[in-house]
């Protein structure tokens, strides 16, 4: 068995290879092994990554809504730990998110990112569920995330869990292609003071955060945070894009241990955020029909989450979590704002030896005021809409406890589309103690958005031409009460494995199978109407290695490849969806991170990226009616010193290989954002605890 996983690995070192352009990758690595002899002559560093053992032994909660391994997790796992974030620099939930295999980040400009996995990418991907501590940040209008807003405070988090593939049994709907948990800290381990100043040439950023004892079993947290992002650079004319942003947000946690059964919870945020962008849209029904506006736009919310968790005794455990969430936006095309309010139980517990039951109820409410524009309105401006869901999920020991078999559903009710059922099944096996391999058959469903159901979009005005059209009439995308979930079948099989105590290793594969994806479809000369006109399939690999090269050296690689092909189902072809759904993710992707400590208080990190481009075809041509953005490879590189243990000074460089480059281009008509770079830069931070 071990002899093959070492021929696999070869496999997919010699498929790497000739695959993706590794020109400047293979430069990274020869600057990297330009550093041994430090490394080897270095000090041992307290600093360094945790080791590959460690790794696989961190418990992570998303996949099972329980505690557990992820060695033995059977789902396309990743964890981004606190110290993965420390050395990458990023400053940002997306750019933290480049590490794992399989997740598409790309930036449209200063305050605009379009994250989704295994495909289907845009400002609104709608087919990945984002919680921050368990608080979904879904939009309920469009779908997908305003990712401006999610601006917390990165020290602050203690692991980001990813799920690539469904999510829907445990998390329900939207949980389509993945699932993103940002868990920030407890406040028992975020005791003390935290001063955290970045400054550079394009954001600068100043933090607070101070936690304390109110008791001998109740411990609190609380921060402050201010953020200036500058103007990225226009694509055509390098000048200021006219995109900076700026945010001021706070936010507090208390944990209480009422008693050794009893653990309480209570946290919130409140933030506000002021942002330019410059759009085309539709602005009246007389010429000009279109207008160029540089808008200034506000966000601003806050949220108050609550969580009971009572120990009943060995593993029988239960949790009532509920939460506010208040939302509002003002843009020149359109004004949101939205009231959630969601509230969460479960239980988890032992039946007999050889079965684990996992199950809950929920519930969310959803009130809406929003602002109708020229552009873009809704039919029902002040509405809402509720979701009630229950779920169950049985752990089966096969035998043995290497064997597990894993099954469950989720039932779910919404004002759209009625009753979604989404069951899966799930297979792990315990090859021994350093393997693992599984598999998994599922399904999960999108509903409807809002927008898709209500929602009324000019994105044309016809002209007079008389006689036939005597005045202007506006070319509406329309959304209808017709408007069916778009469903996936999911097939994936993952092995993950310690080969020594160098060197870790984690496959995934999929092959996905869509139906009922959403489409615009003409119905009349002035009419589009959103449908549920294309069908397709995808499939793909995603590689996830760590490799220890000395013990004050860590190479962590991810890899991925993805190929989606859709076609219409019915006679009414939608060449533009396909074109967006199927190029809007790089069918390549590479991420290598080298962690150094060069002597026993210093760090070097260096994090080379490749993207393959968008919106081409097999051959590189591209596609007809799209704007391209070509493949790129980037090079990020931090020093940092350690003065004690208190004092961190670090120096960050992102993007060094170019001036600048194109990320994604959005792809709706609706409202266009002016193509935006992102551009070199290079901060300095410093981080104080005291």
């Amino acid at each position: 068995m071990r002899h093959g996983c070492f021929k696999f690995c070869f496999f997919i070192k010699d498929f790497l290879s000739k695959t993706v352009r590794w020109k400047s990758t293979l430069m990274l690595m020869l600057l990297w092994l330009g550093f041994m002899p430090q490394l080897e002559a270095a000090e041992e560093n307290k600093y360094l990554a945790m080791s590959l053992s460690e790794l696989l032994n961190v418990e992570v909660n998303s996949v099972s809504r329980k505690d557990e391994l992820l060695r033995h997790a059977g789902a396309a796992v990743f964890v981004i730990s606190a110290e993965d974030i420390r050395r990458s620099g990023a400053s940002s939930i997306p750019e933290a998110l480049r590490m794992v295999p399989g997740v598409n980040v790309a930036r449209i400009n200063a305050n605009e990112w379009a994250v989704s996995a295994r495909g289907f990418n845009g400002r609104f991907a709608n087919k990945l569920l984002v919680q921050i501590d368990g608080r979904s940040v879904y939009s309920p209008l469009f779908a997908g995330v305003y990712w401006d807003v999610q601006d917390t405070l990165l020290e602050d988090v203690e692991r980001i869990e990813v799920i690539r593939g469904p999510g829907a049994t445990l998390w329900g709907s939207n949980a389509v292609n993945g699932i993103i948990n940002v868990i920030t800290k407890k406040a028992i381990d975020a005791q003390g003071g935290l001063w955290v100043a970045r400054a550079g040439s394009q954001e600068n950023i100043g933090a607070l955060r101070y936690g304390g004892a109110m008791g001998d079993r109740t411990f609190a947290k609380a921060y402050v945070k201010y953020k200036k992002q500058k103007d990225l650079a226009d694509n055509l004319t390098a000048a200021p894009a006219g995109d900076s942003w700026d945010s001021l947000g706070g936010g507090f946690r208390i944990d209480s241990e009422l008693s050794s059964a009893d653990v309480f919870t209570v946290q919130g945020d409140i933030y506000h955020n002021n942002g330019n962008q410059f759009i085309a849209q539709m602005t009246q029904a007389t010429p000009p029909y279109v207008g160029a506006v540089q808008d200034k736009f506000k966000a601003s919310g806050w949220n108050t989450l609550a969580r009971w968790e009572h120990d009943l005794g060995g593993d029988d455990t239960t949790s009532l979590q509920f939460y506010v969430d208040h939302t509002k936006r003002d843009e020149a095309y359109i004004g949101q704002q939205y009231d959630v309010f969601d509230i969460d139980f479960q239980h988890h517990f032992d039946l007999g030896d050889m079965q684990q039951l996992v199950w809950g109820l929920g519930y969310r409410n959803i009130r809406e005021k929003i602002r109708n524009t020229f552009a873009i309105s809704l039919l029902a401006p002040n509405a809402g809409n509720a979701v009630i869901s229950g779920f169950l999920q049985d752990d089966i020991r096969l035998g043995s406890d290497d064997l597990h078999l894993i099954v469950g559903s989720k039932f779910e009710r919404n004002d759209f589309t009625g009753w979604e059922v989404q069951p899966n099944a799930r297979m792990t096996w315990s090859i021994d103690d350093e393997q693992t391999l599984w598999g998994a058959i599922s399904k999960a469903v999108h509903t409807p958005s809002r927008a898709d159901n209500y929602g009324q979009a000019v994105i044309a005005v016809v002209p007079p031409l008389p006689p036939f059209i005597p005045v202007a009439v506006p070319v509406l995308a329309k959304g209808t009460t017709n408007v069916q979930s778009e469903s996936l079948i999911a097939y994936e099989l993952g092995y993950r494995t310690q080969l020594d105590e160098s060197f870790n290793l984690d496959i995934a594969t999929f092959y996905n199978v869509y139906d009922k994806l959403r489409t615009f479809d003409q119905t009349a000369l002035t009419t589009i109407e959103v449908g549920n006109n294309i069908k397709g399939f995808s499939y793909g690999l995603e590689v996830a290695a760590d490799w220890q090269a000395t013990s004050l050296w860590q190479l962590r690689l991810a890899y991925s490849y993805i190929n989606i092909k859709l076609d219409t189902i019915s006679g009414r072809p939608d060449p533009t969806s396909i074109t967006a759904a199927e190029g809007s993710s790089p069918k390549q992707q590479v991420s290598l991170r080298s962690h150094m400590s060069l002597f026993s208080n210093v760090e070097l990190d260096i994090w080379g990226r490749y993207n393959s481009q968008l919106y081409h075809d097999n051959a590189d041509n591209v596609v007809a009616g799209t704007q391209p953005a070509a493949a790129y490879t980037e090079m990020d590189v931090r020093l940092a010193w350690q003065a004690n243990e208190n004092l961190e000074v670090a120096v960050l460089g992102q993007n060094l290989l170019h001036a600048r480059h194109i990320e994604f281009i959005q792809e709706t008509s609706i409202q266009f954002i002016r193509p935006t770079a992102v551009e070199r830069s290079i901060a300095g931070t410093i981080t104080l605890a005291f």
